[in-house]
């Protein structure tokens, strides 16, 4: 009876544990530092805001300058 338990217990961790990474990505972002190579290239004031339904947009300041969509595998 107790490794049906166990069992359970292993297989809820695995099936919840993805859905809590993917709510953990989504969210206002901020790009704070850009480095290619041995040069700092960090745009001013980007941004990127990934929603829940699985879209995005991302942008500088308040210019939107993309958007898409996007998986969590």
């Amino acid at each position: 009876m107790r490794s049906w338990w166990k069992l359970l217990l292993i297989v809820l961790v695995v099936a919840v544990l993805p859905l809590s990474l993917k709510a953990q990505a989504t969210g206002l972002w901020e790009v704070t530092k850009v480095i290619v190579g041995q040069e700092e290239m960090t745009p001013v004031a980007k941004w990127t805001q990934i929603n829940k339904d699985g879209t995005f947009e991302t942008g500088n300041g308040w210019l939107q300058n993309g958007n898409g969509t996007w998986t969590f595998d």
